[in-house]
């Protein structure tokens, strides 16, 4: 199985860029270069809730994101955040996390759908759903860098937002191959520990040697390590961190 994390380091006087990022990595862990990758992400929102809550409080508006990633080739993944009160109370039951515990927060619904069909998709929302949706943001990843080390990949690259390409900060993906070197990075993995539990830890440890400030992580979101092999777990992290306001 891969466990992966996604750091987000918005922009902002003094943030660390994209080279500060290569370098430290570069430097900290020699790490080899691999192709480059993309990322396209569009955020919507509900105009007007459609219901209330199952307990009758007012539903707050949901949001609507499709996500394109080059290293996931062939799908694009569509997400829709969970019916959720205005005051944040969740109207549905939780959803287990991998460790099998309880994070009380309910799953977004996240489908798949052929990359080909992406900007019909788009277009279908703008022209017969637009009362119900509204377009927020669009956000990409153009040229990214990626890097293979041990039994990582990492994945570097700017987000930037519409036509103009203003910088919106910087992100990272980490992924772990579980099983596929020994490499702890300072972390001792316990024969009992699920790999899961043994990925973010390690996960933790890679981005902490690199000693960047300001970023901020999505590592255990509702609905991770339910449904392996899609690319689901990595696409959830990403939908959660791009919501930016």
């Amino acid at each position: 199985m891969t466990v992966t994390g996604v750091y987000f380091i918005p922009d902002s006087a003094g943030a660390p860029t994209l080279e500060n990022i290569k370098d430290k990595l570069i430097k900290r862990y020699q790490p080899q270069p691999q192709a480059r990758w993309t990322l396209e992400h569009r955020l919507m929102r509900e105009t007007v809730p459609s219901n209330v809550t199952e307990d009758n409080n007012p539903r707050a508006l949901r949001y609507l994101q499709i996500l394109s990633l080059s290293h996931h080739e062939g799908k694009s993944y569509l997400n829709i955040s969970a019916p959720q009160s205005q005051t944040g109370a969740q109207s549905t039951a939780s959803t287990p996390m991998p460790d099998g515990g309880n994070d009380q927060v309910q799953a977004a619904t996240m489908v798949t759908v052929p990359q080909g069909q992406t900007v019909e998709l788009v277009q279908l929302m703008a022209t017969k759903m637009g009362p119900l949706w509204t377009q927020r943001q669009t956000l990409h990843v153009s040229n990214g860098l990626s890097y293979d080390l041990q039994d990582f990949k990492v994945r570097l690259g700017e987000v930037k937002q519409g036509q103009n390409a203003i910088l919106k900060g910087v992100i990272a993906e980490l992924e772990w191959l579980a099983g596929s070197g020994s490499h702890t990075w300072g972390k001792q993995k316990d024969a009992e520990t699920d790999d899961w539990e043994t990925g973010e830890l390690i996960i933790r440890a890679l981005w902490e040697g690199l000693d960047i400030p300001g970023s901020r992580e999505t590592i255990r979101v509702p609905g991770v390590g339910q449904e392996q092999g899609k690319g689901m777990d990595v696409a959830r992290q990403y939908c959660e961190i791009l919501r930016l306001r």
